[in-house]
């Protein structure tokens, strides 16, 4: 048949094959629209869940939200009572009674600083500059009373404050102090007191937030050895006040003598050797235990420059504002 009638036989075969071809390419396309039309499908059911789940305004979606705002102004109370916790600060705006006060302070902390009493209950005197005014020397000498009340408000604040940090600093025995330091009144930081005893708080460092958070910046100046800035600062710690630590330096003083222990293994041999040596008098042990106890560096001395922040949180209330401040 194919001799006979070739082309006719070509013909049927070419339109087998593309009838095979069409009829793959049909099944091939089929699937693939089966596969877009299941997508389709699972992406409509996914979005339908999602417009489900979306929080609609119910009264019950209403009452849960009323009831979640209440329990976050609980939260809120709780936090602002944590940050104002301690006594609380009774400012007054008569300037003679603050002036009077300052006057006050000065004189108790200079014959605190002359009684004091070091660590075993001996007399040892702190020593300070003369005519130290511990932050207020600008009063030593003159009475200065302000003329504009909030200044009169802002040192009697600042005294209170003051009386705090300086007692928890003489408790924790220093050698001396060598200055205080308190900002001054106004954006300036001028007082009208040509800046004497006057800093700024690194507005890098300031917790200080307009409409939110007021503080009274202080620094101090101190000599003495690293249990003495610990206990100062650990007594600070205990947030009887909102007193926050911003910046601590340390400075070993020029000249100060270094002794490191000797690293001679004959030495160490020697020491420990008495202890093994069952012919060792007990004043040879105690005398080896001593140097065993002996400190690595000797002479610790060292001056500290301390950042303090007092800080008030500021209501935005109808109700009387309580700040977190303590009375001297």
């Amino acid at each position: 048949m194919f001799k006979k009638n070739p082309v006719f036989c070509i013909i049927i075969v070419v339109c087998v094959l593309a009838f095979l071809g069409l009829g793959f390419l049909a099944f091939s396309q089929s699937g693939k629209q089966k596969k877009a039309l299941q997508q389709a499908k699972s992406a409509a059911m996914q979005l339908s869940a999602q417009g489900s789940a979306e929080i609609s305004p119910t009264e019950e979606n209403l009452e849960a939200s009323e009831a979640n705002v209440v329990e976050l102004q609980k939260l809120l109370e709780i936090i602002r009572g944590d940050l104002r916790r301690g006594q609380r600060l009774t400012s007054t705006d008569d300037g003679v009674r603050v002036s009077t006060g300052i006057q006050q302070y000065i004189n108790e902390f200079q014959r605190k600083a002359a009684a004091s009493t070091g660590p075993e209950g001996e007399v040892k005197a702190i020593a300070i500059p003369e005519d130290f005014g511990f932050g207020f020397d600008e009063f030593i000498d003159d009475t200065v009373i302000p003329d504009v009340a909030e200044e009169v408000i802002f040192l009697d604040k600042q005294r209170q404050v003051l009386t705090y940090i300086m007692t928890k600093l003489m408790d924790s025995s220093p050698e001396a102090i060598e200055a205080v330091a308190r900002e001054g009144f106004g954006a300036t930081g001028e007082d009208g007191n040509n800046g004497k005893s006057i800093f700024a708080v690194d507005p890098a460092i300031t917790a200080a937030e307009q409409g939110v958070i007021d503080t009274l910046g202080f620094q101090v100046v101190f000599t003495g050895d690293t249990n003495s800035l610990r206990t100062f600062l650990n007594d600070l710690n205990k947030f009887d006040l909102p007193i926050v630590v911003r910046s601590v330096e340390v400075e070993r003083p020029s000249g100060e003598e270094t002794t490191v222990a000797p690293d001679a293994g004959d030495q160490l041999d020697a020491i420990f050797g008495i202890f093994g040596d069952t012919e060792a008098s007990v004043e040879d042990k105690q005398a080896a235990a001593d140097q065993l106890e002996k400190p690595v560096i000797l002479g610790n001395t060292s001056r500290f420059t301390v950042v303090l922040e007092y800080f008030e949180v500021i209501h935005q209330s109808t109700d009387s504002t309580e700040t977190g401040e303590a009375q001297s």
